[in-house]
């Protein structure tokens, strides 16, 4: 277990969701130096919440993204062994936001987040617009997309009065 390399991948992958995830349970069974991981599919599956299936499939992204190699069956009992790619983690940016928001380089360099996203704007029928576009669900007017109504959704176990 070394915290080290969790705390690595932690603040420098670009990974997000379930690859992240899949990362940092490879971190946990890494030496301080990144090698000597091999946890099965099945332990990885189990950390994830997730089945071997989609663990087979986040690996695959893992390796996409060249933060972690895979050497297949070369670990005990014909395990995978997993190395993190130490090298290139530590050149990405630091990814965890300051308390400000803003993202740092290790260097206290702000890193730029790309286009500020603007505030809901109003829809055509005076309500704010919950989703983008806001064609499917309108706030404080008549939803046109759906044509729910009390009756259709009643409990046909529940006592008329």
């Amino acid at each position: 277990m070394s915290i080290e390399m969790m705390t690595l991948v932690w603040r420098h992958s670009r990974n997000k969701g379930s690859v992240l995830l899949m990362e940092l349970a490879i971190a946990d069974h890494a030496h301080d130096d990144g090698t000597g991981a091999y946890p099965s599919t099945e332990r990885l599956a189990r950390y994830a919440r997730q089945t071997e299936r989609n663990v087979r499939f986040v690996l695959q992204q893992l390796l996409d993204s060249k933060e972690v190699s895979i050497e297949y069956n070369a670990g005990p009992r014909g395990t995978n062994r997993f190395t993190l790619n130490t090298k290139l983690l530590r050149s990405l940016p630091d990814q965890i936001p300051n308390r400000e928001g803003e993202r740092v380089s290790s260097q206290g360099e702000k890193i730029s987040s790309g286009e500020k996203i603007s505030p809901l704007k109003k829809s055509a029928r005076g309500g704010k617009s919950s989703v983008k576009g806001g064609k499917n669900r309108v706030e404080g007017g008549k939803n046109r997309h759906c044509s729910t109504t009390t009756d259709k959704f009643r409990d046909p176990y529940a006592t008329r009065a």
